[in-house]
């Protein structure tokens, strides 16, 4: 094992005058050097104490979604095709704004596949400070993942005003401290029809400058989810606490730098760059006939694709709008009309969202399932349980997919559709 630097980000943006906590740990993972210093002046701080290792980031946990989806494959090739179709529906951003990464093994193929989704943006911002300073990572993933977790356990990591939540190895929700007694209702209807079995034990950690906050929280579920409630208080920070436990579980964690974030190493022997030669001759030949192939096959794509048009208008000569013949085609065959209409489901939303102190962000609304994706911005996480009710109210399905504090406001994105 190499030493490893572990740097902690602590906000969604960063510059030369950002604080950053760093911990150094040996080629034995124990701790050999620590410090907290500006982001301009931490290459200086390094400089003598961590040379020839590897570099790990942890940024804030409320701005990564960690999320699962079912996909039928073995292949790693189709999953990745596959996944963001199945990420879309969880999010409320655009696909193309976020990036998508997967833990480094398989899943069983009948358990669901983890995965963590991030803005391009901020992981953009956060690498861009990092290497016009020097700081060049091998792994970045979010601090909500490298708290310590119990097999058959919930825990809670108090740290600072925030309060990581993690059930799974896989599943890792921040929320704020101010906002515990709400979350903690949300959990408990969460958690109401689960299945019978052994009773999941409840731990609550901090590292020491949080005991007292952690002793508050613990009396907090004990009382609310009426449950016996484990502390776990390490004597190291909380920051040392997450560096130490990102350098052991990283391997079971996910990396965010993937696809186009990967980190590309320098070096080799002359072996492969011969093998590397070899490799890129064979290529320009399968290049070049795939080229001439693929130019024929696109030919008869385009042309099947006309002629399938051209039947759909002959078919259905007063249909003026032929968005996809498959699709409405089907619509037909089942009675219905080939494209729905927004107006009902938008007119009840709007009688669910009256009186709401509230902003909304973005609504996309998705013809071919006639549903909502909601982006809104409230005072508190209790104000957008208050908006799930109201729509609920006029006859809506409404599903809270997720939650993040932003500053002094709550970020949520809510699925709504007919019940």
């Amino acid at each position: 094992m190499k030493p490893t630097l572990v740097i902690y980000i602590p906000a969604a943006t960063i510059d030369d005058d950002s604080s950053i906590a760093w911990h150094v740990f040996g080629s034995a993972g124990d701790l050999q050097h620590s410090g907290t210093h500006s982001l301009a002046a931490l290459p200086d701080a390094l400089r003598g104490v961590f040379a020839d290792g590897e570099t790990l980031v942890l940024v804030p946990g409320e701005l990564v979604l960690i999320a699962s989806v079912r996909i039928p494959s073995r292949q790693m090739r189709q999953i990745k095709q596959a996944l963001p179709y199945m990420v879309e529906e969880l999010i409320a951003d655009n696909i193309e704004e976020v990036h998508m990464a997967l833990p480094a093994f398989k899943a069983d193929d009948n358990a669901a596949m983890p995965v963590a989704v991030v803005r391009h943006d901020l992981l953009i911002n956060w690498l861009d400070q990092l290497y016009q300073h020097n700081i060049k990572p091998d792994w970045l993933g979010p601090d909500s993942m490298a708290v310590p977790w119990r097999e058959h356990s919930r825990s809670f990591f108090v740290a600072g005003e925030r309060v990581i939540f993690r059930s799974e190895r896989f599943s890792a929700q921040v929320f704020y401290r101010q906002q515990a007694a709400v979350y903690l209702q949300l959990l408990q209807r969460q958690f109401a029809a689960d299945e019978l079995g052994a009773v999941p034990r409840y731990i609550v950690g901090s590292g020491i400058e949080d005991a007292a906050a952690a002793r508050e929280l613990q009396q907090l579920i004990q009382k609310q989810l009426d449950v016996e409630v484990e502390t776990a208080e390490y004597s190291e920070t909380g920051v040392e606490v997450m560096a130490a436990d990102a350098v052991r579980e990283r391997e079971q964690s996910i990396n965010l730098l993937q696809g186009g974030y990967a980190v590309q190493r320098k070096g080799g022997s002359a072996q492969w760059l011969r093998t590397l030669k070899v490799a890129a001759a064979a290529l320009a030949v399968y290049v070049g006939v795939s080229a001439a192939s693929g130019l024929w096959y696109g030919w008869r794509a385009e042309k099947a694709k006309d002629e399938t048009f051209a039947l759909y208008r002959e078919l259905f000569p007063q249909e003026r709008r032929v968005v996809s013949p498959k699709k409405q085609m089907q619509a037909h065959l089942r009675g219905g009309s080939a494209l729905a209409s927004p107006l009902p489901l938008l007119t009840k939303t709007a009688l669910g969202l009256r009186n709401n102190s509230m902003q909304l962000d973005e609504l996309r609304y998705n013809q071919q399932q006639d549903d909502i994706q909601l982006q809104l911005r409230t005072p508190t996480l209790e104000a957008l349980d208050q908006i799930k009710q109201q729509l609920s109210g006029v006859g809506l399905n409404v599903e809270i997919m997720s939650a993040a504090q932003r500053g002094q406001e709550t970020l949520g994105r809510i699925h709504v559709r007919e019940s």
